[in-house]
């Protein structure tokens, strides 16, 4: 039995011979018809590949070893649609190279990179993903967000709520009580800030900044208006009201002496204050006479006088009359 199985089974392994050395034959005849009698060669791979994210573009970065060959490289994207091929001056040693590709959609992306001579012969396929950022982006950043907004004197604190992961810092911008343009700039980690001599009624705008990568190339901005919120006036927290040529004066224990103004309607405005004195001046005593405001002043006892203009217009600036000791100067103060 075992011999009639050696000798059934002994021409098919020969059959199987001939034809693996004929198939072999076939491919040898195939790569001598493409690549010659000659080995195939490689340029040595683009290496240590990085993509760095940015507005409707990326940059593509990588490392060329000392191969002396390499005359430019290749770079294809969008299955092969798309490609930028470039030649470059080679130097001496390990260089890197990088390329910027704007223009590009937002979404992400794969690149294929290789490498080649002057022969034509090229690298072994690099691939990264790189990921291109645009207007949909931006549009769903949000600013940096306060926990509240609080009162100090003449000046406005703002307490900070922990900052967003890409957030990077912040810029506030605004005119203080003198008209002067005031401008701060916050780390990402600060706790609060402080804006001085901020206005009663005022706002100021928060520019908010943002990397969406560690390694992006841009930085993303988003500017909003920040305004103190409307709310009802306490008379309990002032120590003397009274009426004043359509408008409603009032002392308040701090000092300060504020005006809010009539809407013509027998009613007064919803809002915040509006400052009288200007510049900054804090008061003991208030009196008004023949349409004027007279005010002493709490720390030097000078009297100053403020002429009240109709609804809506700025009050002109203060008049100083003289010491508290001289009021014949201005005839006689009820």
């Amino acid at each position: 039995m075992k011999t009639i199985k050696i000798k059934t089974l002994l021409p098919a392994f020969l059959s199987g011979l001939l034809l693996l050395s004929a198939s072999c034959s076939k491919m040898n005849d195939m790569q001598k018809e493409f690549v010659g009698d000659g080995e195939i060669l490689y340029t040595s791979r683009p290496d240590s590949l990085k993509a760095n994210s940015g507005m409707n573009k990326i940059e593509l970065s990588w490392i060329i070893t000392s191969d002396p060959k390499i005359a430019g490289y290749k770079i294809y994207w969008n299955n092969g649609n798309d490609s930028l091929i470039r030649e470059i001056n080679r130097g001496t040693g390990v260089e890197q190279i990088k390329v910027l590709l704007p223009n590009l959609a937002e979404g992400t992306y794969s690149f294929d990179i290789y490498s080649y001579d002057k022969a034509g012969n090229q690298s072994v396929k690099s691939t990264i993903l790189g990921k291109v950022y645009g207007a949909l982006y931006e549009s769903s950043l949000l600013p940096h967000s306060f926990r509240k907004l609080s009162r100090s004197g003449s000046d406005l604190v703002v307490d900070w709520m922990s900052p967003e992961a890409e957030l990077t810092g912040a810029e506030i911008n605004y005119q203080d009580r003198t008209g002067k343009a005031v401008k701060i700039k916050l780390a990402k980690n600060t706790a609060s800030t402080i804006l001085p001599l901020f206005p009663l009624a005022g706002s100021f705008e928060l520019t908010s900044s943002f990397i969406p990568a560690p390694n992006a190339i841009d930085t993303f901005r988003v500017t909003n208006t920040v305004r103190l919120p409307m709310k009802d006036v306490d008379w309990k927290s002032y120590t003397s009201v009274f009426g004043h040529l359509g408008s409603i004066l009032a002392l308040s224990s701090s000092g300060t002496l504020v005006c809010f103004v009539a809407d013509g309607n027998g009613g007064f405005r919803n809002q915040l204050p509006v400052v009288i004195d200007y510049p900054w001046y804090i008061f003991d005593n208030v009196w008004s006479y023949k349409g004027n405001l007279i005010g002493r002043e709490k720390e030097t006892g000078w009297l100053y006088r403020y002429n009240v203009t109709a609804s809506g217009e700025r009050i002109p600036p203060h008049t100083r009359l003289g010491p508290a000791g001289k009021l014949n100067a201005i005839d006689t103060v009820p």
